[in-house]
């Protein structure tokens, strides 16, 4: 019965969720204190000079990481001599970047800020950035040897000193924009320390050639595909720096750090979602638990995007002052776009059970492409919303090209009627509430009263969508379940 599946992985689910949405709420937490510390332009150069860190972080570690997780479990090669050659070389490879970027500081700061020098803001993202690519493969160990208390721990830990220290730096010292990239970098450094000190057992002079050419080999080939998708999810950034400035950019910032916390539970979901899709591979009824979660998770998240997209107004102004207010506007195709690129954990199943991965670098590109054109002729009209649109154009494309190629390379159906009707409600129904706010911003008692109804007939329509008999049996098994646990506990 599926139903055995779907309960093991959402116990999945909770043991990854609970400490996870702890260590990536504390960002979202930090968002009122420096909206209201930093003006637009200042939040604007936060959030640009962290893409650019990303950027960074990503290609000194060139997907090496992954070739760690694909032959740690493989005898022929120790994980020690992998751990530590990938780790030496990347190290090398760390200090290479950095110097490059110290050189072209200067005409770096230039095109981020134009007059205004944040060259030392670069320099700390950057060695931010230098520390995060090593801290990936510690990560990837701990992860390896399911030490996912270990893992999630030190997670937490970090994010909380980085983040105390951050407001250490701003609130007491006084330090500004430069409180914030000297506290990340800090803190990337003990991240990177501690979990070395966690892998020591790993560590060894034995370094291997033979082991760094088969992870090259493995890893290279996977990189542009893992570059054009960071480079989809950043180019709203990029546009708008150029044609809105860097004010353009913090509204921005600010409303996809609101969006971001759909994202939170997203990746909790994805990273239960991996092994047990692995694990379901070789078993009968595979086709029937893969195309309920499509649907699950396709009902669930757009509920949760269209819940948030009608409160959007009001957690904008608890989190931000008046200026970041705009930020609402693209609130629901932020979301959007997120929960979509979501779905390719599942809709990218054909390419994983065919072993034929060549669609993903084309699907990743053509939404590149399709987000920069939307995004550059939308911006004009539409400012920060239109880039928003862009990316969440973009990413049904992505999505549907995965989709399309799971269909003709597997027997996997999933159950496209109802997905489509649910996409096509969500934008509808955003369209509609972001019609209110604009029209009703005079008269917030209407507002609000309006977006309550719609939230109210949203969860309606979304519950007959997502939750079939199948479903709806599984739970009322489970709510039995927990009573005669409660009962029995009570006896």
């Amino acid at each position: 019965m599926a139903y055995k599946e779907f309960k093991t992985l959402g116990k999945d689910i909770l043991i990854y969720g609970v400490m996870g949405v702890v260590a990536r709420s504390v960002g979202l937490l930090l968002l009122p204190i420096f909206t209201r510390i930093f003006s637009v332009a200042e939040y604007g150069t936060v959030d640009i000079l962290a893409t650019f860190s990303s950027l960074l972080a990503m290609a000194i570690n060139l997907s090496l990481p992954s070739a760690l997780a694909r032959y740690y479990f493989i005898k022929e090669y120790k994980p020690a001599v992998l751990f530590s050659t990938l780790l030496s070389v990347i190290a090398l490879l760390s200090g290479v970047f950095f110097l490059i970027v110290w050189v072209f500081a200067d005409p770096i700061s230039l095109f981020i800020s134009g007059e205004e020098d944040v060259s030392l803001y670069l320099l700390l993202a950057a060695l931010a950035a230098c520390f995060q690519g090593l801290n990936r493969f510690s990560d990837v160990m701990l992860r390896m040897q399911k030490r996912i208390v270990a893992f999630n721990s030190l997670k937490i830990g970090i994010t909380l000193f980085t983040a105390a220290l951050s407001l250490i730096a701003v609130l007491v010292l006084n330090l500004g924009v430069l409180g914030v990239f000297l506290a990340g970098a800090i803190g990337a450094f003990a991240d990177l320390v501690i979990g070395i000190w966690m892998n020591r057992n790993y560590l060894t002079t034995k370094l291997s050639l033979t082991v760094l050419k088969l992870s090259y080999r493995f890893s290279i080939p996977m990189f542009p595909a893992v570059f054009v998708t960071w480079a989809n999810a950043q180019t709203s950034r990029v546009l708008l720096l150029t044609t809105l400035g860097l004010g353009g950019v913090g509204v921005f910032g600010a409303g996809a750090k609101v969006a971001s916390i759909v994202l939170l539970f997203i990746t909790v979901f994805q990273q239960a979602w991996t092994p047990f899709a692995m694990e379901m591979l070789e078993k009968a009824n595979r086709n029937l638990v893969y195309e309920k979660s499509m649907k699950y998770y396709s009902g669930v998240f757009a509920w949760m995007g269209l819940v948030l997209t009608c409160f959007a107004p009001e957690i904008i102004r608890v989190v931000a002052p008046s200026e970041y207010f705009e930020a609402y506007t693209v609130i629901p195709w932020l979301v959007g776009a997120t929960f979509i690129h979501g779905t390719a954990q599942l809709t990218n199943l054909g390419s994983i059970v065919s072993e034929k991965t060549g669609i993903n670098s084309i699907a990743a590109w053509l939404g590149f492409l399709v987000n920069l054109s939307l995004s550059w002729l939308l911006i004009s009209r539409y400012g920060i919303m239109g880039a928003a649109v862009g990316s969440f154009i973009a990413e049904i494309i992505f999505s549907g090209l995965l989709w399309r190629n799971t269909i003709k390379q597997s027997d996997i159906k999933f159950e496209s009627g109802s997905i489509l009707k649910m996409l096509f409600l969500y934008i509808v129904i955003s369209c509609v509430t972001l019609f209110i706010v604009h029209q009703f911003l005079s008269a917030p008692l209407i507002s609000i009263t309006a977006r309550i109804f719609i939230a109210i007939i949203s969860t309606f329509f979304f519950y007959n969508l997502t939750i079939d008999p199948m479903a709806k049996a599984g739970m009322t098994k489970a709510i039995v379940s927990f009573k005669g646990k409660l009962n029995r506990r009570k006896h």
